[in-house]
């Protein structure tokens, strides 16, 4: 009997035993669901515009060459998705996020949080097959 990959062993079945990886997605998992297995992208990078604003302009020039790929989670975003091979993406915000504040300003940075998370959560209810997010923390 051959033995279970280490993952498998440790959440069960839920885990495809042989993830399949994209060779440009390094965080992809491929779990079963019943008998259909679905390849989910770990902390898939977006940019805010409102994070944008806040950003250096020694950051903005770093981001925009892919500023407008990060800031798209519309139909442009799933077909790349779907090109590659992903189920479901779990967006994550790109760093530095609201860390680029100074600590005297935590009253803006948990406001600019609270909109980044509400949007996110927006863009999941339009997608929630698609797309999964982890929140934007104050810190």
């Amino acid at each position: 009997r051959a033995s279970k990959p280490r993952l498998a062993r440790l959440v069960g079945t839920a885990v495809h035993p042989h993830p399949r990886c994209h060779r440009r997605q390094a965080n992809v998992v491929a779990v079963s669901t019943d008998s259909a297995v679905r390849t989910i992208a770990l902390e898939e990078a977006f940019l805010h515009p409102r994070v944008w604003q806040l950003f250096p302009a020694s950051l903005q020039q770093r981001y925009e060459p892919v500023r407008a790929r990060l800031s798209d989670v519309g139909p442009e975003r799933i077909r790349q998705m779907d090109a590659a091979g992903i189920d479901m993406q779990v967006l994550s915000h790109v760093q530095p996020g609201i860390q680029v504040l100074a600590d005297d300003q935590a009253d803006l940075a948990v406001e600019v949080c609270r909109e980044v998370n509400d949007w996110l959560a927006e863009v999941v209810a339009a997608q929630p097959s698609r797309y999964a997010g982890f929140a934007m923390l104050p810190t």
